[in-house]
C-alpha cells in the first residue's frame, strides 16, 4: 500500500536576518507580516526623534531580504504615537491598521501598494475614543473579497478599500470574522473569564479562586450550508492566531506548558512545551504543511511543522536560541517552501529566519 509521507527537511538559513536595532515604544512596538505576490510586507513601530512612535514598512523577498526603501507612514495625528500594527493583503497590494494612542486613541489605516510604497494619505477608521486596553491590542485585517474587515468589538467593525477609504461599517447580528474561508465561511471568537468558585455564603460571603476562561470559537457561512461551534475551557490561554486554509480554518493559541493548536473540521492536537505564555504562538500554511512558532519561558524561538491532513505528525526544531530574550513571534509562508519566522529580541532588535522544506516524496509502506 502506498501512503503520501510528508518528508520535511527542515534546514535553518545559515544567519539571522537583521531588521534593526530599532528605538522600540515600551509596549505597543509589535511587528505583523502579510505575504502577496510580489514579497511580504514587514511592519512595525518605532521611536522616532522627537519621541514619538511612527509605524515603518519594508518589502522583503523569498530569502527575507529588503527588496523595498524603508517607508515611515505619517500619523493621521502628529502628537500622537502609533502602536501596534497589522498588514492585510488582497494579494498583491497592502493595508496597514495601527492605533494612535496619547490620552485618547483612535484606528488608523494607510495603503501601501505591491512594490512596499505608501501611497494616498493616512485615514482615521475609528471614532476618537478614550484611552482602552486596545490601544496595546493588534487589529485583524481580514481581506473579504471586495474590501478588507477590521473587528473593533467581537460584534462591532468596519469595512475599508484598498485605498484606506471606509466602506460601511459592520454592525450585524453574528460576530465580526476574523478570517474568511474561500466558501465564504466566517470565523470568529471570544475569551470570556469565568470566576471559580470556592465556597461561602452565596452570593454574599461567596469565595472565589482564579478565573477559568472559555475561549470559543465559531463558524458561520452566509449560504447556511455549514456552521460549527466549540466551547473549551483553560487556566490561562493566549489569544489565537487564525488563518485560513482552503474551505477550513488553522488555528493555535497556549496556555500552561502547552501549544494548542487544530482545523476546525478536526479534533484539536496538543504539544508540550515551555512555551511563554505572554507571548502567543502564531501560524502559517501552505495547502501541503503549517508552520507553528512560539517563543519559550527561557526567551528561545522553537517551532513545528505539520501536514493538514495528519496534524499529529509533527517535526520540531529550534529557530533561535542566545543569551538574548527573543518573543512576540511571527510566522510567514514566503513560498511553498519556505517560511520567515521573525521575532523580537532584547525589546530594541527586529531579526528573522528563513526555515526550507524539502517536498513531499511518495513511499512505499508495507
Amino acid at each position: 500500500m502506498n501512503a503520501l509521507a510528508l518528508a520535511l527537511l527542515v534546514t535553518l538559513g545559515a544567519t539571522e536576518q537583521s531588521y534593526g536595532p530599532y528605538a522600540r515604544p515600551e509596549r505597543g512596538g509589535n511587528h505583523s507580516i502579510a505575504v502577496a505576490r510580489n514579497g511580504a510586507l514587514l511592519a512595525w513601530s518605532e521611536r522616532d526623534a522627537t519621541g514619538y512612535a511612527r509605524v515603518h514598512v519594508l518589502l522583503l523577498d523569498a530569502s527575507g531580504r529588503a527588496i523595498s526603501p524603508l517607508s515611515v507612514l505619517p500619523a493621521v495625528m502628529p502628537n500622537r504615537s502609533a502602536y501596534v500594527p497589522s498588514v492585510g493583503t488582497d494579494g498583491e497590494s497592502f493595508l496597514v491598521v495601527w492605533e494612535e494612542v496619547s490620552g485618547q486613541q483612535q484606528t488608523v489605516a494607510m495603503a501601501v501598494d505591491a512594490h512596499g510604497i505608501p501611497t494616498g494619505a493616512p485615514r482615521a477608521i475609528g471614532y476618537d475614543k478614550g484611552f482602552d486596553a486596545t490601544a496595546y491590542e493588534p487589529r485583524t485585517v481580514t481581506w473579504a473579497g471586495s474590501d478588507y474587515v477590521i473587528p473593533f468589538t467581537r460584534m462591532r467593525g468596519v469595512r475599508v478599500a484598498r485605498d484606506a477609504s471606509i466602506n460601511g461599517i459592520v454592525n450585524e447580528p453574528r460576530p465580526v470574522p476574523v478570517a474568511i474561508a474561500n466558501d465564504g465561511a466566517e470565523m470568529s471568537w471570544s475569551l470570556l473569564a469565568v470566576p471559580t468558585y470556592i465556597g461561602g455564603g452565596f452570593p454574599y460571603g461567596a469565595r472565589f479562586g482564579p478565573p477559568r476562561y472559555t475561549l470559543s470559537f465559531s463558524v458561520y457561512h452566509p449560504s447556511g450550508g455549514r456552521g460549527a461551534s466549540e466551547d473549551m475551557n483553560f487556566d490561562l490561554p493566549s489569544t489565537p492566531a487564525i488563518i485560513t486554509h482552503g474551505n477550513d480554518f488553522v488555528m493555535t493559541w497556549s496556555a500552561r506548558q502547552t501549544v494548542y493548536y487544530r482545523r476546525m473540521t478536526s479534533e484539536r492536537s496538543v504539544v508540550f512545551a515551555d512555551v511563554d505564555e505572554q507571548s502567543r504562538p502564531d501560524v502559517a500554511c501552505t495547502a501541503e504543511r503549517c508552520v507553528i512558532a512560539y517563543a519559550t519561558r527561557r526567551g528561545d524561538v522553537h517551532a513545528f511543522a505539520f501536514d493538514p491532513a495528519t496534524p499529529d505528525a509533527r517535526e520540531h526544531f529550534t529557530v533561535a536560541t542566545s543569551d538574548r530574550v527573543e518573543h512576540e513571534v511571527q510566522v510567514a509562508m514566503l513560498t511553498g517552501h519556505r517560511a520567515l519566522i521573525t521575532w523580537r529580541s532584547d525589546g530594541n532588535r527586529l531579526a528573522g529566519r528563513v526555515v526550507s522544506f524539502g517536498k513531499p516524496k511518495q513511499r512505499a509502506v508495507r
